[in-house]
């Protein structure tokens, strides 16, 4: 977990933020990122982690991969608190998980239910750095 938080750390701005969240998972803030660029900013670490491969204690090799789920968070216009954020990127994340893992979604408003929509948002177009 160590490498793969290096890699991200490495596709960051320094202005970003990441911290290790919970057991296998990671929170990214992006100050003043849109959802466009949050969601190229997702493709570019998703990219970023699934190039390279780990060994485990075996010396077998193994591919890594990485399940994203977004949303954006205006402290000053969101309706949402920080945590109820949260919990919509965390379903985002479950959903990308199971679906078959290795992808970005998103959750950015309510579903008329009151459930979290959860919907694949692709960028206009993506620059890989």
């Amino acid at each position: 977990m160590r490498e793969v938080g290096k890699w991200l750390r490495g596709k960051l701005r320094p202005s970003d933020f990441l911290a290790r969240w919970g057991g296998e998972e990671f929170l990214v803030r992006l100050p003043g990122a849109d959802l466009h660029q949050t969601m190229s900013m997702a493709q570019v670490l998703r990219t970023a982690v699934v190039a390279h491969v780990d060994g485990d204690n075996t010396g077998e090799r193994e591919a890594i991969t990485l399940s994203l789920g977004v949303t954006v968070y205006d402290r000053q216009m969101s309706e949402d608190t920080l945590e109820q954020a949260i919990q919509k990127a965390d379903a985002a994340l479950y959903t990308a998980q199971s679906k078959g893992r290795n992808q970005v979604k998103c959750c950015d408003k309510p579903a008329p239910d009151g459930q979290n929509a959860v919907e694949e948002v692709l960028p206009k177009s993506l620059a890989l750095h």
